[in-house]
């Protein structure tokens, strides 16, 4: 519990479930390995249309993550020239930029 990683779609339909259940906020963390923050922060930035879905959390995080400054570390044109490097079946350490491919 001392790193924070983000909620995967299962985590996130056993606390949808749990909740629904009735279970508290500090059992649904300990049962599922978390802090107790992380459930009671979960539904909150990911709701959906429909309240907080599991599902609808799950795309929710995932496009705030794909729009963050970090999540285009490649360009269009960069894909390119891996994809043509790839088709010409040399090794990596080969294309590597540290040899001036």
């Amino acid at each position: 519990m001392n790193s924070y990683t983000q909620l995967t779609i299962e985590p996130r339909y056993q606390i949808y479930g749990l909740k629904k259940a009735g279970f508290s906020q500090t059992t649904i963390a300990s049962e599922l390995k978390v802090h107790k923050s992380t459930i009671s922060r979960e539904p909150r930035p990911n709701i959906g249309q429909r309240s907080g879905r599991p599902k609808q959390a799950q795309d929710t995080a995932k496009a705030r993550r794909l729009a963050c400054k970090n999540a285009a570390k490649f360009s269009a044109e960069d894909w390119i020239q891996v994809a043509a490097l790839l088709r010409t079946k040399l090794s990596p350490a080969l294309v590597s930029p540290a040899n001036g491919a």
